[in-house]
């Protein structure tokens, strides 16, 4: 089914989503644009469907953003190693972390991928809860999860 009608939705670098200057703050919008959200095949636009309607996205930055990290470690006793990295996004959606698509970007700004293509931008309080996994590597930094070193693409010392 087609959706019926269609809207322009913004959303902030805080991850908090706008429509005709209200902000929405309802975790199952933010649930339907994690679920549906897909890139125009012309256009390249991002857009999700939710309750019938085609919801355009017009992000400042990324349409995701991580909001909590749960870190889940091996051995409390070791501060800096864990076992596994739970992303929350904003309205509750979680998804594992996939280190391998760690990367820091403009402003020392940390992402990752969610839903295996759309960059998520980790808040402040993500980042720091993070960073106590991460160790110098070579020429910048790596997360150490699972007794790995994952390098973080575009950090330096």
């Amino acid at each position: 089914m087609e959706p019926v009608r269609e809207y322009t939705y913004g959303i902030d670098e805080d991850g908090r989503i706008w429509c005709d200057g209200e902000w929405y703050d309802a975790p199952e919008i933010y649930r339907a644009f994690y679920e549906t959200m897909t890139r125009d095949e012309g256009s390249g636009r991002l857009y999700a469907t939710c309750m019938g309607e085609r919801c355009w996205i017009d992000a400042v930055d990324t349409p995701f953003v991580v909001d909590f990290v749960n870190v889940e470690t091996p051995d409390p006793s070791d501060a800096r190693s864990a076992k596994s990295v739970t992303l929350r996004l904003m309205g509750g959606v979680e998804e594992p972390l996939d280190p391998a698509t760690l990367r820091v970007g403009n402003a020392n700004v940390l992402y990752a991928n969610v839903r295996g293509e759309f960059p998520a931008r980790f808040s402040h309080k993500a980042y720091y809860e993070l960073a106590r996994y991460v160790v110098p590597h070579a020429d910048g930094f790596a997360l150490v999860l699972g007794g790995r070193e994952f390098p973080i693409a575009g950090s330096r010392p």
